[in-house]
């Protein structure tokens, strides 16, 4: 799926391209969401469907949220 959900203006592909250009492994929200119009809460609710999808995955540590692109979609980094 390309497009935006909902009403939201930012398309999914916009999302993992902004993604892919963070420095490191993975990601977190507040890091993309500094890059695109959208809210760290609006981004991660859209990570989540992104995760259900099959095109990121995470790992949760207390408070911490780490995001990666999985293999299908890593290779744009």
């Amino acid at each position: 799926m390309d497009s935006a959900h909902g009403n939201q203006k930012v398309s999914d592909s916009r999302i993992i391209e902004a993604a892919a250009k963070t420095e490191g492994p993975f990601f977190t929200a507040g890091e993309v969401a500094d890059e695109l119009p959208v809210t760290r809460t609006g981004l991660s609710n859209r990570l989540k469907s992104l995760q259900e999808e099959g095109r990121v995955d995470r790992k949760k540590r207390g408070n911490w949220v780490g995001w990666w692109l999985t293999e299908d979609y890593s290779d744009s980094r």
